[in-house]
C-alpha cells in the first residue's frame, strides 16, 4: 500500500523536512558535529512537527526493547493513551497521557526516539509516518557520525584541556602586570643598595633571585598562553635564518657556573641554520638547557649536539642526571606536569619550561621529544626546519 496515498495536508512537507535538516546536506553533512548536538536538533524539530510536550532519546536497554517489538506489531512506531505513575503532593497518583516511541540503530544498539505529551491524543497516521520518518533519519545521522565521535575519556581530555587553557590564560592576565611593578621597584632598590640600611639590603638581595624566579614563570605562562602562530601562515621568506650551533653556544654562556659542564659539538658539514627568529630559538633553547642543568648534579656533565639532517636540523640536549621513569615519558612536557624525580629532589619550577619549548617549536613547525638516556638521565632531541643551504 501506497502510504503517501491520500496523506494529510503536511505530512509530505514534514518528511521533507526532516530529511533536509537531519540528512547529508544538514546535520549530518557537518564537519565535527557531535551526537548531542544532532540529538538536540532532531528532538527539538520532532516536538515542533508532531506538536507534543516533550521529546528525548531512550538509550539502549529493557525500555527500548520492550518498544521495539510494541512498534513491530504496528508498522515499526507505537503510539498510545496509557496510565502512567506520576509523583503527586498527595503521593504517587495515576495519570493518562500520550505517549509514542519509533525504534532506531547506533553502533548495533537499538534506542528509541520518544514523544509524550500532558494530555491523551488521538494519534493520526501522519502522526506515525512522521516519528517514524524522523527516528530513521536521526538514526542514519548518527551512524554516519559515529566515527568520528569523541570517547567519554577524550570528552573529558578535551575538557581539562580547555580549562588548562583558560587558567594560563588568567595566569598570563593577572601575573603580567604585578610582576612588571615589582620588577621596577626592586631593580631601583639595587642601585640604591649602597646608601640602603644593611638589613635592608640584605632583603633585597634576597628579593632579586626570587624575582627571578616569578619572572620566568610569568614568561612561561605568557608563551603557553600566546595563541601560536600556524606555520602554513608564516612567510618563511621574510625570516632571517639562525645559527642554531652559534645561539646554543651563546644560551650555554649565560648559565654561569654551570657553564663549565656542558659541552656544544657539531656534527657533519655546514652551518646548521634553521627557519627560525634568533630570538624564539634561544628561549626555546635557554628553557632545555636549564632543565638539564637543574635536573643534574655538579658532577654530571651535559652535552649538545647540533647537526643538520636533511631538510630539519636536530639540537640534542643529553644529560647523566636523575633521568625521567619510562612511564612518565608521555606526561612529562604537558603543563604544570612535573615527574616524580623532580618532587623527590624539591626542585624549584612549575612544570612548565619544557611545555613552553614545545610550544615555540611547534609555532615554527618543530618538535621537542624527550626520553631516558641509555646510560641513565634524559636526552631531549628538538627538530626545527633547516634554512636552504645558501641562505645569507
Amino acid at each position: 500500500m501506497d502510504v503517501r496515498a491520500g496523506a494529510p495536508p503536511g505530512e509530505e512537507a514534514a518528511r521533507a523536512l526532516l530529511r533536509t535538516v537531519l540528512g547529508p546536506d544538514g546535520v549530518a553533512g557537518t564537519p565535527l558535529i557531535t551526537h548531542a548536538e544532532i540529538v538536540a536538533t532532531a528532538t527539538e524539530l520532532s516536538a515542533h512537527l508532531l506538536q507534543v510536550d516533550d521529546c528525548w532519546v531512550q538509550p539502549p536497554g529493557a525500555f527500548a526493547e520492550s518498544l521495539s517489538r510494541s512498534a513491530g506489531e504496528n508498522g515499526g512506531v507505537w503510539l498510545g493513551n496509557p496510565t502512567l505513575p506520576a509523583a503527586g503532593p498527595l503521593g504517587s497518583v495515576r495519570i493518562r497521557g500520550a505517549l509514542g516511541g519509533a525504534p532506531f540503530f547506533v553502533g548495533g544498539e537499538r534506542h528509541a526516539l520518544m514523544v509524550f505529551t500532558v494530555a491523551p491524543r488521538a494519534w493520526t497516521r501522519a502522526d506515525h509516518v512522521v516519528l517514524r520518518q524522523a527516528a530513521a533519519e536521526l538514526g542514519s545521522a548518527l551512524e554516519a557520525t559515529h566515527g568520528h565521535q569523541r570517547t567519554p575519556a577524550q570528552e573529558a581530555r578535551a575538557r581539562y584541556d580547555e580549562l588548562r587553557s583558560e587558567l594560563l590564560t588568567v595566569l598570563n592576565h593577572e601575573l603580567r602586570t604585578p610582576l612588571a611593578a615589582l620588577s621596577a621597584g626592586v631593580e631601583m632598590l639595587a642601585d640604591l643598595a649602597e646608601e640602603l640600611p644593611v638589613p635592608v639590603g640584605r632583603l633585597v638581595a634576597r628579593m632579586e633571585p626570587n624575582l627571578a624566579r616569578l619572572l620566568e614563570l610569568s614568561a612561561n605562562v605568557t608563551t603557553l598562553g600566546d595563541v601560536a602562530t600556524p606555520q602554513s601562515r608564516v612567510d618563511t621568506a621574510r625570516i632571517g635564518p639562525a645559527d642554531a650551533a652559534a645561539v646554543a653556544r651563546t644560551c650555554v654562556a649565560s648559565l654561569g657556573t654551570a657553564a663549565a659542564r656542558v659541552d656544544v659539538h657539531e656534527a657533519g658539514p655546514g652551518v646548521p641554520l634553521v627557519v627560525v627568529p634568533a630570538e624564539d630559538l634561544r628561549e626555546l633553547l635557554d628553557r632545555v638547557l636549564s632543565n638539564a642543568v637543574k635536573f643534574s648534579g655538579p658532577d654530571d656533565r651535559v652535552t649538545v649536539t647540533v647537526e643538520r639532517r636533511s631538510s630539519r636540523v636536530t639540537v640534542v640536549v643529553a644529560d647523566t642526571g636523575v633521568g625521567v621513569p619510562e612511564h612518565e615519558e608521555h606526561a612529562v612536557g604537558q603543563p604544570f606536569y612535573r615527574g616524580s624525580n623532580a618532587r623527590a629532589l624539591q626542585a624549584q619550577g612549575a612544570g612548565l619550561g619544557l611545555s613552553a619549548a614545545t610550544t615555540i617549536a611547534r609555532r615554527w613547525g618543530g618538535t621537542v621529544e624527550l626520553r631516558p638516556g641509555a646510560d641513565g638521565g634524559a636526552v631531549v632531541t628538538v627538530r626545527l626546519p633547516a634554512a636552504e643551504r645558501g641562505a645569507p
